[in-house]
This record gives structure tokens, sequence and C-alpha cells, in this order.
């Protein structure tokens, strides 16, 4: 066979000729509906600020849930990201720009952990950043339906973890503890805007730190850009499945679609940091536990038994 010719076999492999290509994703025209809606959510006093939900990351501690069951049956990666990508979302700061007069919009990620509007994503992203003097926070979809959260209903600060409230129904994801090095394992994530990214990796090792990834200037940087305080032994899972910033939040799965992480930050390991030229090694994309996010919800109470 010549390099201009396909053998049968390998044609079909390449799937039908009559496919058509999946419809794409436009940033831009996402980014300005959530932007547009996020601005009408404002004017009709709906949005809360991110200084009041910050507030709320000390004061919340856990929320009264079941998480979805487990899921043991495999799915190959186009249907797994179907499945994933449904229960996706963005978590939008809608911040007014110091260098302009208008509003903008800077995105993470969540993924719904209960039906009832309860979206987990990392507790830096509600974190300050210089030049947001003011910023609200939403929930979005892939479609550009916003939502404004309403509460922070559960959190663990030294884990970077809290689940937020909205007034919206999600498919949940289901949780997963103990995945095991070795372990394939994929992350669909927003990173640097780029909506619905899906990576594919490995569960690389399980780390033990003193407070999160980029909670010291050695560590990582977290995947949205904000450093969370030192604090008391935590436990990671470092993983080869690429994120980036804007991907705080995003869920890490198994094969069956188990969140088994949650991306967190990423450490660049570089040969010289002194060296005017930048020698980058390697990355480690670093996540928190599935157990950590599993262990804020508690049992949902036993209904009051009816008199006889």
């Amino acid at each position: 066979m010549n390099s201009s010719t396909l053998s049968l076999p390998l044609l079909c492999l390449l799937g039908p000729l009559s496919a058509q290509d999946p419809e794409p994703i436009d940033d831009d025209a996402l980014l300005a509906r959530v932007e547009a809606a996020a601005a009408e959510l404002h004017a009709a006093g709906s949005l809360r600020s991110d200084a009041a939900l910050r507030e709320r990351l000390v004061q919340a501690t856990t929320v009264e849930l079941a998480p979805a069951p487990a899921s043991t049956t495999p799915l190959s990666p186009p249907d797994l990201y179907d499945r994933v990508r449904a229960s996706t979302l963005l978590v939008a700061i809608w911040y007014r720009c110091p260098d302009c007069p208008n509003w903008h919009v800077t995105a993470s990620t969540g993924f719904a952990i209960g039906a009832d509007g309860l979206v987990a994503t990392c507790a830096h992203v509600l974190a300050e950043e210089a030049g947001q003097p003011s910023a609200f926070v939403a929930i979005a979809d892939l479609q550009g339906r916003v939502w404004p959260v309403t509460d922070v209903v559960a959190a663990d600060v030294a884990q970077d973890l809290c689940v937020l409230r909205c007034a919206a129904k999600f498919t949940p994801l289901p949780l997963r503890a103990g995945a095991r090095v070795g372990e394939r394992v994929w992350c669909l994530s927003h990173p640097d805007h780029q909506f619905g990214w899906f990576s594919e990796g490995m569960v690389a090792r399980w780390q033990q730190l003193r407070g999160a990834p980029g909670g010291t200037s050695d560590e990582g940087e977290p995947a949205h850009g904000v450093r969370p305080p030192a604090g008391p032994i935590t436990r990671w899972l470092q993983v080869t499945t690429p994120f980036a910033r804007g991907s705080s939040g995003g869920p890490i799965v198994d094969s069956c679609g188990n969140v088994v992480g949650i991306a967190q930050s990423t450490t660049t390991i570089v040969h010289d940091e002194e060296a005017d030229l930048v020698d980058t090694q390697m990355i480690a994309w670093n996540a928190a536990p599935a157990s950590v996010l599993a262990a804020l919800c508690r049992a949902p109470a036993a209904a009051p038994a009816k008199a006889r």
C-alpha cells in the first residue's frame, strides 16, 4: 500500500464516511452568553458577591446529601465524555474590569454532586484576586444557561474543596474513593476558557503535604492561579491527566464515570530555577481525593415515623 491509498479495514476503523463532525464549542460565544446573563442577574439583585461567599467557607461544614451510587459499568472514552460533560459546569466569576468600564467573566470548573443544584469545586476559586474590586459568582453550563450561586453549603478549606448551591436541576456524578496508582483516569475542565477540554492519563501517586499544593512558594500553582493557605497534613492524588488554569474544580473520573479526584493545581519541575531560560522537565497535576468530598456529605436525616 502506498501513502495515497487506504485499505478497506483501515477505512472502517476511521468510522463511517457519512458521519458528521460533532457540534463544536464556540468559546467566545459561550463566554459572551454567560457575561450577558450574569449582567441580567446582577441587575435583578440575584447575584451574591464572592466576598460574602468567602465568609461562608469558614462557616459551612457538611451538607445533607446522599451521593449518587458508584457505577461499575465501563464506558468507551467518547461515551465517558458525553456522560461527564452532562454534569460538568462553569463556576463563573463576574467582575468589574480595572482597566475598562466593562464587566467580564473568568471561569473555573465545577461538577454536579447533587441533583438539587449542588456543585463541587475548589475553595480557592472564591479567593479574592488583585484587580477585581467587585465580583459576583454564578454557575453556568456548556449551553450558556446561568444560575446565581446562593450559598456555600459545605467546605474543607485545608483540602481546598467546597460545595456551592444554586437553583437548578443537574445529573450528579458519583464519587469513588481508593483510586490506585496506575489506574487510567480522565479530566473534563475549562483550561484558560477552552471549555469542555477532555484529557486522559493515569494516577501517578498519592502525596501527603502540610497544607495544599500551591500553599507555599516551593509547591504548585493552583489551576485557577490563586494560592490557598498552608495548613494541616493533607492527602492528594497526583495524575498525568493534563489541565491548566481554569480547570480548578474539574472532575477526574475513572472509566465508569466515577469521580476519583478534583483538579486543584499544577507543579512545574524545572532543571534550574535560577536560569534565564526556563528548562521545564515535567509537570505534576494535583487533585483532591474524592473521599474528602464524600466526607463533606452527611446522610440525610430519617423521616419521622407516622403516627398509627
